[in-house]
């Protein structure tokens, strides 16, 4: 591709994420300053979007294009308290597909921040074979979130994600479920919806939302290294929380917000 062509691209490109980031923008409080900056993984686009407002004093990170509904809760959050959110926007889809060497492959953006974590990320998702560097590709993407959002810059990491009914939910942690090795600890308010939860590397937050009576799942530290950013956290000895709700479930969203907030107040979390 010659060099016209490649300009004449990366216009188009920023000019559709410009499109798309519409659609959040109107619902970011009212004064907030919009960054962006676009990573290529060979032709595939990936914009890294910086939202601020007030005293970032707290940093959210919503990995999936495809869950909104824990950055428009952060938004609310934001408007009244002040604070920073990053998203990876690259085509409304859960995984990031792209292409090397005429094959395609993909992975979830989930899986990239660590080496073994992406590799088997990349291996489940994709059928052809993963060729040397393929691997480090992916990595260098997981470090550029990190240092576009400075996560660890305030102490602690704080991660959005939406699931939904029927399939993820706190109970995936317990006794004989799939992710039971995941876990440590596990705290159940039957009174709350199963698919609205908080996972935490930290057994000072374990204790503080189970008495807050909140959902809580407590990372073990024997859990299986998928690449995860909690894993990543919990390797750098970096507290981190992880706000996981049902799509559409808005202020329940935003009520574990604040609660993870007010959670750091008190234990003196640097924020």
């Amino acid at each position: 591709m010659n060099l016209f062509l490649k300009h004449a691209c990366y216009c188009f490109i920023l000019l559709f994420f410009s499109i798309c980031n519409q659609s959040l923008a109107q619902v970011s409080p009212v004064g907030s300053r919009i960054d962006s900056s676009v990573f290529m993984l060979n032709e595939k686009p990936i914009q890294l979007i910086r939202y601020h407002y007030g005293d970032a004093h707290i940093r959210f990170l919503s990995l999936h294009d495809t869950e909104k509904t824990g950055l428009k809760a952060a938004f609310k959050y934001m408007g009244i308290y002040g604070g920073c959110a990053i998203e990876l926007q690259y085509g409304k889809v859960r995984n990031i597909d792209f292409t090397d060497s005429l094959r395609q492959f993909s992975f979830d953006p989930n899986n990239m921040f660590t080496y073994e974590g992406a590799y088997m990320g990349l291996a489940r998702y994709s059928a052809p074979q993963i060729h040397n560097g393929l691997t480090e590709k992916v990595r260098s993407l997981g470090d550029e979130v990190l240092k576009f959002g400075s996560l660890d810059s305030l102490g602690v990491m704080i991660t959005l994600h939406n699931n939904y009914n029927g399939g993820f939910s706190i109970y995936s942690y317990t006794e004989g479920n799939y992710l039971q090795r995941s876990a440590d600890d596990v705290f159940i308010n039957s009174n709350m919806d199963p698919d609205d939860l908080v996972f935490v590397t930290d057994r000072r937050f374990f204790d503080y939302l189970k008495q807050k009576n909140i959902n809580v799942v407590l990372q073990s530290m024997l859990v299986p290294d998928d690449g995860s950013l909690s894993v990543f956290a919990m390797q750098n000895n970096i507290p981190y929380a992880n706000i996981e709700v049902q799509h559409g479930h808005l202020d329940e969203n935003y009520r574990l917000i604040v609660a993870v907030s007010e959670m750091l107040a008190e234990l003196d979390i640097r924020r």
